[in-house]
Order: C-alpha cells, then sequence, then structure tokens
C-alpha cells in the first residue's frame, strides 16, 4: 500500500544490453530524474576495480509506463538519449522510453503492431472479462490467465498455491523414485558386469591350469 512502483523488471539480453521497466499507477514528480539516478546507478554497478578497465559500458534502456501525463503534447511515447543540440547521437549507453498510456487512443479493432497490443492491453486489462481475439497466438496471449490469476484473492490465491505445490510434491517423489530406480539398475548391472568378468577370468585361469598339468 505505500508504494507506488507495481511492477520493476531488469533483465539482460542475449546481446548484453541491461532493460529497466517500470510501471507507475499513482503521479508523482520527478519521474524523469528518478529514470536517470536508477539508470545511472546501473552504469556504475559495470565499473570494474583495476588498472585494465577503459569504460566499456552495456547499454542501459529504461522503460517507464505510466497511467498519468507528465509531458504536454499528445505523443504516447517519447524517446530519448545522449544527443548533441542539434540531434546527433553521442553515445546509445543511456537510452529512456517514456509511455503515457492515458494518451494511447486506439480501440481495439485498430490495433496493428505488437506494440499497440502491449500498450492497449497494459492501459485496459482490468476492463477486460477475457482475452481479446486479436490477442490470439500472440506474444501477449499468456497475459491474460496471468492477470486472471492476479485478481484472485488471498485466500483464493494460497488454494492455487497449495494445489500446485501438491503437484510439485508429487512430480519430485515420482522423479525420485525413478531416479533411485535408475541408480539401483545401474549399480546392480555394474555388479552382475564385474562378477562376470570375475567369472571369466576365473575360468580361463582354471583353463590354463588344466592345460599346464597336462
Amino acid at each position: 500500500e505505500n508504494r507506488t512502483t507495481i511492477f520493476d523488471l531488469y533483465c539482460i539480453d542475449s546481446a548484453g544490453r541491461r532493460f529497466i521497466i517500470e510501471v507507475q499507477i499513482l503521479s508523482q514528480k520527478n519521474v524523469v530524474n528518478r529514470a536517470i539516478y536508477y539508470a545511472s546507478q546501473t552504469i556504475v554497478a559495470q565499473g570494474e576495480r583495476g588498472k585494465a578497465y577503459n569504460y566499456e559500458l552495456s547499454p542501459i534502456i529504461t522503460v517507464v509506463i505510466m497511467e498519468f501525463n507528465i509531458f504536454d503534447d499528445d505523443r504516447y511515447i517519447r524517446r530519448a538519449k545522449l544527443r548533441e543540440v542539434n540531434g546527433s547521437c553521442i553515445s546509445d549507453t543511456l537510452c529512456f522510453a517514456f509511455v503515457e498510456l492515458l494518451k494511447f487512443k486506439k480501440p481495439l479493432d485498430e490495433l496493428e503492431t505488437v506494440l499497440d497490443k502491449g500498450l492497449y492491453a497494459l492501459k485496459n486489462m482490468k476492463n477486460l472479462t477475457q482475452m481479446p481475439k486479436q490477442y490470439a497466438k500472440s506474444t501477449f496471449e499468456l497475459l491474460f490467465p496471468v492477470a486472471e490469476m492476479a485478481k484472485l484473492s488471498k485466500e483464493e490465491q494460497k488454494m492455487i498455491d497449495e494445489a500446485q505445490k501438491a503437484k510439485w510434491d508429487e512430480y519430485a517423489i515420482h522423479k525420485a523414485a525413478i531416479d533411485s530406480g535408475l541408480r539401483q539398475g545401474l549399480q546392480q548391472g555394474l555388479q552382475q558386469g564385474l562378477q562376470q568378468g570375475r567369472n571369466q577370468r576365473n575360468r580361463e585361469i582354471a583353463e590354463k591350469m588344466v592345460m599346464k598339468n597336462e
């Protein structure tokens, strides 16, 4: 109840780029400065001790999604990076995207891109009673059952968690039994193989002794 950030995501992609994603529900001041502050901390954290460090930095992409407006024009996405006064890019190390959901006005039947569908879902999820057909077999299809889970009461969530835990326990027990059986089978097979090898060796020795006595 005492936080305005309800969802934070920090991840690194296969190219080494770092992504900071925040969803802000309640209006607050200095949103841009806040984004710069956290991005800067991630920049500083990339520093390495020792004389060999030469300031190689992986890009930091910060995405702030808001349910309130902070800019004056009608654009719902504002992108920024380090640029000269004339607009030429100086560095791609710090990149920002500020999304104002209230300014996204596209109706469901006009959604065209993946970005359109993502913004529409974030803006309207709380008012949807079922997944729109436009989202079938899309990147966001999993978002809707997850949202259904999120709106359950604590008691309902606890029941589902306990049911899931019971499934995991059953699987773990079953897998342990299989693994134990495999280990036991391998051990028995190894012992049988060693015994067969010893028996074969003993027969060979006995045959040699018999042939020698003849």
